[in-house]
């Protein structure tokens, strides 16, 4: 198994960060063969950051 980030994100104390992941197993051609459909399927998703609510909201 081999887990890599994609992105460097600043968080701030209130801040909300939505992001999805995906747990790929099996041999290497496998694994390969999975993430190349993976990526192919959601190369345009992206992260979502966000402030969160302010205190009193």
């Amino acid at each position: 198994m081999h887990v890599a980030p994609l992105v460097v994100v600043k968080l701030g104390p209130k801040s909300i960060y939505k992001f999805r992941y995906r747990l790929v197993v099996g041999n290497q051609d496998r694994i390969a063969e999975q993430l190349d459909a993976l990526w192919t399927a959601h190369a345009d998703e992206q992260a979502e950051l966000t402030q969160g609510p302010t205190q009193g909201q």
